[in-house]
Parts: C-alpha cells; structure tokens; sequence
C-alpha cells in the first residue's frame, strides 16, 4: 500500500509483490493542483509496472480522476465516484446499471483527463527527442487535445491559442528544451490545470 504505513519503494525489489496500491492521500489535492498530483500517478504507475505489479488507484472522487487515472495507465482504481461500498448482493444491479466504464484515451471527456494525457504525449515526445524531425511530425498529428478543444468550443480560448502555439512553436524548432517551447508549454499546462481545477471544482 505505497504511501502509508511501513511502505518503502525498496520493498518492490526485496518482496514480489504483485500489486501496489496508490494511497488515496497521495491523491488528495487534485482540486488544487491537479499537475503534481498527476505527475506522481504516472511516475508510480511506470514505477511499479516495470517491476511487474499492477498498480490501483485510490481515491477516484470524481469523473475526471477515474478518467485521468486510466489514461496514465492505471490498472485498477477504487473510490466513490466508482461505487459506495456495497454488499456482496447488490453488486449484479450495480454492474449492469455501470458497466462497462468507457474510457477512450484519444477522446478525453474531463479537463483532468486531458491533463493525463498532456502528460503522457510530453513523455512520448521526449522517447524521440533526439530525432527532431519525428518530434516535427507528432507535433502536427491530431491529438486528443484537438478533439477536446473542438468539442467544448473553446479552440480560440486562452487555452486554445495556449496549446496551439505550444504545438507550432515544436513543429518549427524540434526542441523540446529550448526556452522558448519551455514557456509556451508551462503556460499551456498552467492554463489546462486552472481548467481541471474548475471541473473538479463543479464549474466543467
């Protein structure tokens, strides 16, 4: 159970475990800042697949986290926004009124999940950051981003113009560290964590 009682990372290579749970106080504050607490999720699941564990999530309160919480690669979760705990005899009717969860990571339906997979894209760009020429051509791919933006009307937004000049300024450079992209991406992940804070907040 990382992140309570006696857990220790050392222990994912002293004991096999096959599973670590993400412990719902590491989770709370994602109404306040939902980047570091996202940022984590996906280092810890990383960390904890690539020892052999399957990784749960605790704490899943709102649509937007169980979102952005499988959209980093999350196996399993548990939380309110899931269910209640319920007796072994209402499960059937809760499943079939629940089930299946659909969650498209390409078609992000919350600000938090969109996060999730700013994250995840940043993370993929730098798997080729020595190749600038591929960086070039993810750039102008559509991304999940683009369908959100559209979608919610608001691709000439702050956050619009934000993720859009973040994506030219990649395209025409083809580096992820120059200053210049530095600070149009802070600024985009500024502007699409304000937007996460209003949806966990009520105003998404």
């Amino acid at each position: 159970d990382l992140g309570s009682g006696h857990s220790s990372l050392v222990r994912l290579r002293q004991i096999p475990f096959d599973e670590v749970k993400i412990d719902q106080g590491l989770v709370r504050g994602v109404a306040t800042d939902p980047l570091r607490v996202l940022r984590f999720i996906a280092r810890m699941t990383d960390l904890a697949q690539e020892a052999g564990a399957r990784v749960v999530v605790e704490g899943l309160e709102s649509p937007g986290l169980i979102e952005a919480a499988a959209i980093l690669g999350a196996d399993l979760g548990q939380g309110y926004a899931i269910a209640r705990p319920l007796a072994a005899g209402e499960i059937p009717a809760w499943a079939e009124a629940h089930l299946p969860l659909v969650i498209d990571p390409e078609r992000p339906r919350t600000a938090l999940g969109v996060l999730a997979e700013s994250i995840r894209w940043e993370q993929r760009l730098a798997a080729v950051s020595a190749w600038p020429e591929i960086l070039r051509q993810l750039a102008v791919r559509p991304c999940a981003e683009d369908r959100y933006l559209r979608e919610q009307e608001m691709e000439t937004s702050p956050l619009g113009e934000a993720h859009e000049a973040m994506r030219v300024e990649i395209a025409r450079d083809g580096d992820l560290q120059s200053p210049a992209y530095r600070h149009l991406y802070e600024r985009h992940l500024a502007l699409l964590a304000e937007r996460a804070i209003e949806g966990e907040n009520g105003a998404d």
